[in-house]
């Protein structure tokens, strides 16, 4: 699926590392979504953002805000301008300074067993 979603244009994953060998410090991924099309969307893309994480050590070097930003910026000049993500209480300020407001759908999950065949 991410093979033909890069191809696609509709999956942009971003790494910050240090030296070759070394491990990530920090990384991030958007794709597009699509819904049912509404008055302020009508095509009904929006961009989802998810899995930005920064290794500890790493933290407070602006790293997950950049990516935040390229990540928006990517997704703008795709003409999308409705972007969701869903963040821990730790993430939260990264994505307030981006902009990002609380959401007018709260997440929930549901996962299920998968069944024997």
């Amino acid at each position: 699926m991410v093979d033909k979603e890069v191809l696609a244009g509709c999956f942009l994953c971003l790494v910050v590392g240090d030296r070759p060998g070394e491990p990530l410090l920090a990384c991030g991924m958007a794709w597009v979504t699509y819904h049912l099309p509404g008055p302020h969307w009508p095509d009904g893309r929006r961009g989802y953002l998810d899995g930005i994480v920064t290794d500890a050590p790493a933290r407070g070097r602006g790293y997950a805000r950049r990516i935040v930003d390229e990540l928006v910026d990517w997704l703008n000049g795709a003409g999308i301008h409705y972007i969701q993500l869903h963040t821990s209480q730790a993430g939260r300020p990264v994505y307030e300074a981006a902009g990002f407001v609380d959401g007018r759908y709260p997440g929930m999950d549901l996962i299920t067993a998968l069944r024997d065949r």
